[in-house]
């Protein structure tokens, strides 16, 4: 068992945490982690390209990646644009914890990429079909067809708790499968043990 501390969170770190694609631990990429943003697209990759000055002024700043010009941004980019100037806060996020467990470099890099890229729901916030977190997404903000999110009547606050919603979603999928990994057995003891300490202390 990990010893637990007195503190709000705990960090975790293995010596390499990329898994590859069997699942198992990669140990070429323990130092050389990759990140993501906030929609699943990898640091340096083509797919951070957008066109419209708004949308790269909002992405670089809240991402905090610099992106130069390429093609016309996507309508459902568009959206989270508008959501972002309404609001006045990015409405997608990445952990950096698991209950309260601190996450280091590599494994929010696995569970990012995990629950943005890889991960795959039926029907997530009624949308249809098995879709990954970015189709569920541009289908939820582009489909005006029995979509409470394009319902004239919806607020961009409702709009944004709904993106919340949805990240929330796929990152609760990918969480889950993450600790079942083989890889992260040590991981899903700490947090494990971090939520029986909670629960001790609230004498439950």
């Amino acid at each position: 068992m990990v010893a637990m501390q007195n503190q709000d969170s705990i960090p975790f770190d293995e010596t390499s945490t990329t898994l590859d694609a069997k699942g198992d631990i990669d140990p070429t990429k323990g130092k050389n982690v990759k990140r993501f943003d906030t929609l699943g697209n990898a640091y340096g990759a083509d797919a951070f390209s957008l066109a419209t000055n708004f949308a790269l002024a909002i992405f670089n700043n809240v991402s905090g990646i610099k992106i130069s010009k390429g093609e016309k941004a996507k309508l459902y980019e568009q959206e989270l644009a508008k959501v972002y100037n309404m609001t006045g806060n990015w409405p997608l996020t990445n952990p950096t914890e698991i209950g309260g467990v601190r996450l280091s470099d590599g494994v929010i890099s696995d569970l990012v990429d995990l629950a943005k890229n890889k991960i795959v729901i039926s029907r997530p916030m009624g949308q249809v079909g098995v879709l990954n977190f970015r189709d569920a997404l541009e289908a939820m903000l582009t489909n005006p067809v029995r979509n409470r999110y394009t319902n004239v009547t919806t607020t961009y606050q409702q709009k944004a708790s709904m993106i919340r919603e949805l990240n929330k979603l796929y990152m609760d999928a990918a969480t889950k499968e993450l600790l079942q990994k083989p890889a992260y057995a040590n991981l899903a003891i700490t947090v494990q043990d971090v939520e029986a300490k909670r629960k001790r202390e609230k004498g439950e």
